[in-house]
């Protein structure tokens, strides 16, 4: 554990204002009888633990301070979060009584006006992160107590963020490492600077200044949500291969706790990441207890991608048969089950081809399987590898370590890249000339070269999209074709893929 970590963990998990308000984050534990002395006593010096269905009485105490909300029903009941409960007044006021105490304050949910009373006002809620959901959405507050008086003073606010002059309208950072630009781009995002307000309760910014700090919002949060859709992409196959691990039940699917621990943990980010879910996950229904990992992975792709993906899946399939004989005997022996997840998947691939890499094993599971529901079924897989025999090999036969590599070289050093092509600001579009020397420039990193015929093909695959797209190809002349830099950009960009156009190249590529 990490000198950070440890100085989190060292936190309390709740404290003691005086003897009679006790301050915690999300709520008390559902289990009567439980002490003030008996939380002092948890180890926090741990990993949080995970919702089980069998779990000792310290791990639901401690779920239950970091993850449970009040409701107006009396006792407890399971929390759509997927961990901690909802409580009703009973359990609030036996906790109080239990312990001698007056009042219970917590966080955890947003509320426009930014707190709410509970309980008969022996529960509040204080939530202090203003615009949560956006400009306007909701205030922010913050409680004012007299010594060890329990009757709290309520103070809202409203939050703007600042202007971040060190960022240009082009790139917010000329770091080369995502993590660290990542992390400064979600530290400019949740930093902020309060701001009075008059007092009808409205705030006294001049509305131009607001309209700028609207623009700047929007910036910095598009930025950050590219980096980390970037990050997500790039480390697709941990992910995947963790999510696997929680999924002890086989439903395809894990809690929202536990899809929130594995981004931080896989991704090294420490970002909010149940808020940012809603970008990143596309969750439609907030009641929904799980995130189903399979189809949230596979939503992220790039342009690039359409046009060497059906090719090198059928390739790569193709490919089984020809470097083990029996290849569909040998599988059936490897897979063990009828149906296989992604870690099984993976351990039976590598009997075949140890030299598979993370990405190809990837996108090969993510070939097989049709449903997205984050398993596989072994007879479909065997029919897969028996009709791929029968196929030809592609005529450009796309290695996808190269590939990749490439693709990670583009989005990681996208600041250097101008350089490497020889585009400015007044001369933004690249010729085919400038495309194929950068790509030659470029390729000197890979440890698999992408041939003269694969670069030729990505120019045509560009001018074929340029074509429809406005504003990205300029025409000279002496009718020689550029490409706008930011639409060669852009290809490589990772999106979710319903924002794509996935139109098949002329070539017949996917």
């Amino acid at each position: 554990m990490c000198i950070r970590d440890r100085c989190f963990c060292a936190l309390p998990l709740a404290t003691l204002i005086g003897t009679k308000v006790f301050v915690v984050h999300g709520g008390i534990p559902r289990r009567p009888g439980v002490t003030i002395a008996e939380i002092s006593k948890l180890q926090r010096f741990r990993q949080i633990p995970m919702p089980e269905h069998a779990q000792p009485e310290e791990d639901e105490v401690y779920q239950d301070m970091l993850w449970s909300d009040p409701f107006d029903a009396l006792g407890w009941q399971e929390s759509d979060r997927g961990a901690g409960v909802q409580f009703g007044a009973d359990v609030t006021m036996s906790f109080l009584e239990n312990n001698e105490l007056d009042l219970v304050i917590r966080s955890h949910e947003e509320y426009i006006k930014g707190y709410e009373e509970h309980h008969g006002g022996k529960l509040v809620t204080v939530f202090s992160a203003s615009n949560y959901n956006g400009i306007d959405t909701n205030n922010g507050a913050f409680i004012v107590l007299a010594g060890d008086i329990a009757e709290p003073s309520f103070h809202t606010f409203q939050v703007y963020d600042d202007e971040y002059s060190g960022f240009d309208d082009g790139e917010l950072g000329t770091t080369r490492n995502v993590l660290s630009e990542t992390q400064m781009l979600g530290s400019a995002l949740l930093s902020s600077a309060l701001k009075p307000h008059n007092s009808n309760g409205i705030s006294s910014f001049p509305m131009a200044a607001m309209k700028l700090q609207s623009n700047k919002r929007r910036n910095t949060k598009d930025e950050v949500l590219r980096l980390v859709r970037e990050r997500i992409y790039l480390r697709r196959h941990r992910l995947m291969g963790y999510f696997t691990k929680l999924d002890r039940t086989r439903k395809g699917s894990v809690w929202k706790i536990e899809w929130v621990e594995t981004m931080r943990n896989v991704l090294n980010l420490d970002l909010p990441w149940y808020f940012l879910r809603r970008y990143v996950a596309d969750e439609e229904d907030e009641s929904a207890t799980r995130v189903y990992y399979s189809q949230f992975l596979s939503r992220y792709h790039n342009q690039f991608m359409t046009l060497w993906l059906h090719d090198w899946e059928s390739d790569m399939v193709k490919g089984i048969t020809s470097r083990q004989k029996n290849s569909v005997n040998v599988l059936r022996r490897l897979f063990t089950k009828d149906i296989s997840n992604y870690n099984e998947f993976c351990t039976a691939m590598r009997s075949v081809d140890h030299a598979l890499t993370d990405a190809a094993l990837f996108q090969l599971f993510q070939f097989f399987d049709t449903t997205g529901c984050g398993f596989i079924d072994t007879d479909h897989v065997l029919q897969e590898v028996e009709n791929a025999a029968l196929k030809p090999w592609s005529a450009l036969r796309w290695d996808m370590d190269a590939l990749e590599q490439l693709q990670n070289i583009i989005i990681q050093g996208r600041v250097q890249l101008p350089g490497i092509f020889k585009v400015t600001p007044k001369e933004p579009y690249l010729t085919k000339e400038q495309f194929l020397n950068g790509m030659a420039h470029l390729a000197r990193g890979l440890r698999k070269n992408v041939s003269t015929a694969q670069r030729e093909a990505i120019w045509k695959f560009m001018l074929e999209l340029a074509h429809r797209t406005p504003g990205a190809l300029l025409t000279s002349t002496d009718s020689q074709e550029a490409i706008c830099f930011s639409h060669f950009l852009r290809m490589f960009s990772v999106f979710h893929h319903e924002d794509l156009t996935l139109e098949p190249p002329q070539n017949g590529a996917r």
